[in-house]
């Protein structure tokens, strides 16, 4: 991530990183499939770097309450370069939770580059439904550009809260703006991003499910550390991948907190009740937001080596290219060759 004090990228870079970056696909092109990238942030104009001497600009922040504010930018340029290096050929585009409901940024992104696509948050940071931030014809022209998806960041929430959400979100007897919002998910095929962690999942997998959507679960569930296999949550998650109707993001692993034996069983298991056809990869990057977590993790990872983590959960080629290429084809809509 670029603190708030480095300059952005100059012209140069853009002009050597732009429109070829990402469509030439020759990096790692020897595996003979393209591979998609599902799950990455970008931004701009929202950080606060004083703790370190910086500047500030809360200008595209979400209002406060947030969830935390970063202390740099992550510009798309520097994205675009990192999946260059790493041989990503598509990519998408998830809404950071600090900027709220304003998804101008990568709602411009996605309009611009036919590489990618986008999930957008349209709820506030309490979970209700911020219906000032969209209307009927606002979604369709998201859809139109290639937004695929809205995302719930439920991470934290507490059981009463969480209860209050499930209800305003029950198809049967929620609130009618969210009725209105699931029926426009199923006519076009959107799916529900979701991000919660541990028990919470049990009652909000529920909901979910009664909605009829496509549903996709963020980083594993985020199962309880302290349980792993054995947190109801990722039972629930677990059984609810058998419906067919629910997908699961191989991702996030460097926030779970667990060893790469426990990591290896729950893929396996993820395979398992999901089947290598409804499995998704993302990189997390540039991995916001960890300040609980024994790390300063913002843009602390190495891409490569996570990319590598997938290929030792999953190392059979077929499997990568269902996790890599086909799935994504099919709950993103990348052009991407099925053989």
């Amino acid at each position: 991530m670029i603190n708030a004090r480095t300059r952005l990228f100059p012209a140069l870079v853009l002009a050597i990183t732009g429109l070829a970056l990402l469509h030439g696909g020759d990096a790692h092109a020897e595996d003979g499939f393209t591979k998609a990238d599902t799950h990455t942030h970008t931004w701009v104009h929202c950080y606060d770097a004083t703790k370190s001497g910086g500047g500030v600009d809360t200008s595209a922040c979400a209002p406060a309450p947030r969830r935390y504010t970063p202390e740099g930018v992550l510009p798309y340029d520097k994205l675009q370069a990192v999946w260059e290096k790493n041989g990503i050929n598509y990519g998408v585009l998830v809404q950071v939770s600090f900027m709220g409901t304003d998804n101008s940024y990568i709602v411009d992104l996605v309009k611009k580059h036919d590489n990618l696509r986008g999930v957008v948050v349209l709820t506030n940071a309490d979970g209700s439904l911020d219906e000032q931030s969209f209307n009927d014809e606002i979604l369709q022209h998201y859809h139109d550009i290639g937004i695929r998806g809205i995302r719930l960041n439920l991470n934290g929430m507490k059981a009463e809260e969480m209860a209050a959400i499930n209800a305003a979100m029950d198809m049967d007897a929620g609130t009618p703006g969210f009725k209105k919002l699931w029926k426009f998910m199923r006519d076009h095929d959107w799916h529900i991003e979701a991000q919660q962690g541990g028990q919470q999942w049990v009652d909000l997998i529920a909901t979910l499910l009664k909605t009829n959507c496509r549903v996709v679960v963020d980083h594993f569930s985020r199962p309880d550390k302290k349980l792993n296999i054995e947190d109801e949550g990722w039972k629930a998650v677990l059984k609810a991948g058998e419906t067919g109707r629910v997908w699961m993001k191989v991702s996030g692993s460097y926030r779970l907190g667990v060893s790469e034996e426990i990591m290896m069983e729950y893929a396996r298991l993820a395979k398992k009740h999901y089947g290598i056809n409804r499995l998704l990869w993302g990189s997390d990057y540039p991995y916001t937001g960890c300040k609980d977590m024994p790390m300063a993790c913002e843009d602390s990872e190495d891409y490569a080596v996570l990319f590598k983590r997938l290929q030792t959960w999953f190392p059979s080629k077929a499997d990568q290219k269902a996790i890599l290429q086909d799935n994504p084809a099919e709950v993103f809509g990348f052009p991407l060759t099925k053989n």
